[in-house]
């Protein structure tokens, strides 16, 4: 299990609502990373939204899940912990997303959200090599600032946030030079942003 999903586990609770919980493709289901099975096998009650039509055939292996817009969702009740994991860089209209949020959360209840960062300085190395891969549904890329500002607007304050580096297993000989020699020095020299690939934050409604 990788560090990004360990942290969302640490700070879930109550009745949990995982936005976006297909994780683009029904073929995700079969993945050891797939973070809407690791939640019901780790929570009692867990909800699950997808625009994704596919969705729906997790309902056949028992899943409460249902069809519905991350930006304009409306399921008539609220949870203690929403979810949203790889989910706000898709988003045309994260402002809505956050209001929806809002009316779904229960007065202690808490948004966790976790996003790729846009500082993490591996990025950087694969766009000056031209090996930079994004996804290509991704309209958007944030830092931490630029989140900040970005939730404070529709309401929230965050709670609690980190710059995660999930598991990595080096692939080529370059890899294992970058991760094994070079890293250990940059982390010294290096603002803590840059070394994170995931930014993590806990996100609770303004009093």
């Amino acid at each position: 299990m990788n560090r990004r999903i360990q942290k969302i586990l640490e700070h879930c609770k109550g009745e949990i609502l995982d936005i976006g919980c297909l994780q683009h493709s029904i073929e995700n289901v079969s993945s050891e990373d797939w973070l809407h099975g690791i939640l019901c096998k780790n929570f009692e009650n867990v909800v699950g939204i997808d625009i994704a039509e596919d969705v729906l055939k997790l309902r056949e292996f028992g899943y409460n899940v249902y069809q519905a817009n991350a930006e304009n969702f409306d399921l008539g009740r609220k949870f203690d912990t929403i979810v949203a994991g790889e989910l706000i860089e898709h988003l045309s209209n994260p402002g809505n997303f956050l209001e929806c949020v809002k009316k779904h959360l229960k007065k202690e209840g808490v948004l966790i959200l976790t996003t790729p960062n846009l500082f993490w300085i591996e990025y950087w190395v694969r766009k000056l090599f031209g090996k930079l891969k994004i996804n290509e549904e991704t309209v958007a890329w944030y830092n931490f600032t630029l989140l900040k500002q970005l939730v404070s607007r529709h309401g929230f304050v965050i709670q609690e946030y980190e710059f995660i580096q999930e598991k990595y297993k080096p692939r080529t000989i370059g890899g294992f030079f970058w991760h094994a020699l070079l890293m250990p020095v940059l982390r010294r020299i290096l603002p803590k942003e840059m070394l994170g690939e995931k930014i993590f934050v806990v996100l609770k409604v303004k009093d």
